[in-house]
């Protein structure tokens, strides 16, 4: 209803947050997944589209991809 990714803004926030308690190289592999992750949401909307067309166009106008539109 206010972002269109929530589950991915909890992975990248779980993701900085465990890298900050614990830095080192394990930590640090899930941080590099986050640009993957991001550019998945590029790839998950455009099918989103195909599937819901105006309706989930309309929807992207309304809400912000991680954080709220003010």
């Amino acid at each position: 209803r206010y972002i269109r990714h929530p589950s991915y803004l909890g992975y990248f926030l779980m993701f900085f947050g465990i890298f900050a308690l614990w830095p080192n190289g394990l930590t640090l592999i899930p941080l590099v997944a986050v640009p993957g992750y991001y550019s998945l949401t590029f790839v998950e909307e455009k099918l989103l589209i195909q599937r819901f067309g105006e309706e989930y166009l309309e929807y992207m106008r309304k809400t912000g991809r991680f954080l709220p539109k003010i």
